[in-house]
């Protein structure tokens, strides 16, 4: 607590930035605590070249504190699991693998993103490029 009463955070008072926020207008998704870190990605997809009825397998490492959840977006969308073709599988480790089989020409090849994010700072994106090309 402040003087005034104010609470405060981290030798921040919750007043001083809430002005701060009144006077710049800028609007925060989360609060960084101390002893917590915001998502980081480590170790980013990779862009991949598959021929058509092959496998396709993306792999995204992130740290933070608490550690982060991984979700993986096709082309800006949520990668949906009731296809059976695509399988997310989130590893031990806190990492996170997405798995497309068999390829499709036309239906793959598309630009996929790995979004990490644990409610501290801003989710991070890293992407990749799978094309797809003829058997032949």
């Amino acid at each position: 607590m402040t003087r005034l009463g104010v609470p405060s955070y981290g030798g921040t008072s919750l007043l001083s930035a809430f002005i701060l926020l009144l006077s710049t207008g800028q609007v925060f998704s989360s609060v960084h605590r101390p002893g917590n870190d915001p998502p980081e990605i480590v170790t980013k997809p990779r862009n991949l070249q598959v021929k058509h009825g092959g496998i396709a397998a993306f792999y995204c490492a992130a740290k933070g504190v608490p550690p982060p959840v991984i979700q993986w977006k096709k082309n800006g969308k949520r990668v949906s699991e009731s296809q059976t073709r695509y399988q997310v599988r989130e590893l031990p480790d806190g990492s996170s693998l997405l798995r497309i089989e068999p390829v499709r020409m036309g239906r793959d090849d598309a630009t996929y993103e790995c979004v990490a994010e644990n409610g501290v700072g801003d989710a991070v994106t890293k992407e990749a490029t799978l094309t797809v090309f003829d058997r032949k």
